[in-house]
């Protein structure tokens, strides 16, 4: 349960036992407890490799182990992006060249994002393992779907009436028409499940103890709340956050629908890539020590080059965390292209600039925090609108002058980092 003031008691707590964590470090604690990591997997792997499987979908699941951290904790349950304008830089990434990597955070935004920049590899890098998991049912789901409506209803766990499908040239809203068409049942989404749990039961040693149980939950969230389901945030909801329905029909500002399902040549770029194993969920600290170099090593080891970074509003937890600047050092060490970019998204304020950086002192955070959730309680019908623009920074420029930034807000205010 997230409760007022959490972010900062997590935070000061953090920096309480620095000190003892710092002793480990010295000690060699964290490389004896990857040692032990390492290994406990590597026998789930050697057990699962007895199990017959292509070789290439083997070494999926280790490369998926082998670059990530154990799961670490966020506040907030993320099923569905929060950002609604995330196709804002659609322009800035369909003039990069062709080819290069991506890596992302989040949920299903990062599928648009690879079709539009014609990604060879997608890293997908996230500190909570749901969203690794959430990610292995994406892979089933398109794995499973042959048409965009199917891949839809497969989601929301309703049957599909594959005669009727409306087609490659229809629009997302004659595909979203189609897959809710028959109502869902518990029936449905039973058998929904368990095509895809077969799917993701051809690839032995993928999932860890616990995550067989989880995935099966977070599909469930879907068929619960269908296409009205949104970003989760426990706690009072202080805003109306965009629905999937939302997402899937979001336009940029030319007014194109660019999602990964409006159009079948965009869908069809995600299939083949999550088919061809080139959709990598990773758990993973960006500002931690091992998954985000491990990942550019990888990167670095197939001779590629990283076109895309979409870090959403990450860095705001990493200021507050006093992990922005190891964040910065991983970044340098990612093999980057010359033109590569950062999409950033941050959160707005009711005058239309982004919104102040969270206070510093516990006090301040908790009169903050109370001051919201008193105004959400007195009003629940009055929500505003979650406005959360997505933004194109240049990285060269954006690491050039890293140091100097404060805070977050600076950090998006900064219109000289803007890709045009």
């Amino acid at each position: 349960m997230h409760f007022p003031g959490e972010r900062t008691i997590r935070g000061l707590a953090e920096r309480a036992v620095r000190p003892a964590v710092a002793i480990g470090a010295r000690l060699g604690l964290p490389a004896i407890a990857r040692r032990a990591r390492a290994a406990a997997i590597e026998a789930h792997l050697a057990r699962a490799a007895a199990i017959s499987m292509p070789a290439e979908d083997l070494a999926w699941v280790r490369l998926h182990h082998r670059l990530s951290e154990p799961g670490g904790y966020f506040f907030s349950e993320n099923l569905v992006s929060n950002e609604s304008g995330f196709l804002a830089p659609a322009p800035v990434l369909e003039r990069l060249p062709r080819g290069l990597a991506y890596l992302g955070v989040g949920p299903e935004q990062s599928f648009s994002y690879l079709a539009l920049i014609g990604c060879s590899t997608a890293f997908v890098v996230d500190v909570r393992r749901d969203n690794a998991r959430l990610h292995f049912l994406y892979r089933a789901i398109f794995e499973e779907a042959t048409t965009r409506s199917e891949w839809l209803a497969l989601l929301l766990g309703r049957p599909h009436d594959a005669a009727g499908d409306p087609g490659p040239g229809a629009t997302i809203d004659a595909v979203i028409a189609h897959a809710t068409r028959l109502a869902p049942t518990e029936a449905s989404t039973r058998a929904a499940r368990a095509r895809l749990d077969a799917r993701i039961s051809r690839l032995p040693g993928l999932r860890l103890p616990g995550d067989g149980a989880r995935v099966a939950a977070l599909h469930r969230c879907f068929f619960r709340r269908q296409l009205a389901i949104t970003f989760q945030l426990a706690g009072p909801r202080l805003r109306r956050y965009p629905t999937l329905r939302d997402q899937l029909e979001a336009r940029d500002a030319s007014g194109r629908q660019l999602g990964f399902l409006a159009s079948e040549a965009a869908f069809r770029a995600v299939r083949e890539a999550e088919r061809g194993s080139r959709v990598l969920p990773v758990v993973g600290d960006l500002g931690g020590e091992v998954a985000v170099r491990a990942v550019g090593a990888e990167i670095r080891r197939r001779g590629e080059q990283v076109g895309a970074i979409y870090v959403s509003n990450v860095e705001q937890y990493l200021f507050e965390r006093g992990t922005f600047a190891r964040w910065v050092d991983n970044l340098r060490s990612l093999p980057l292209h010359p033109e590569a970019v950062l999409l950033r998204a941050y959160p707005e304020a009711e005058d239309g600039q982004p919104a102040p950086d969270a206070p510093r002192t516990l006090f301040a955070q908790l009169r903050r925090s109370a001051s919201l959730a008193a105004r959400a309680y007195a009003r629940p019908g009055d929500r505003p609108l979650h406005v959360m623009p997505t933004i194109a920074h240049r990285i060269a420029p954006f690491l050039d002058r890293a140091e100097t930034y404060r805070g977050f807000r600076e950090l998006v205010c900064d219109v000289d980092l803007l890709a045009r």
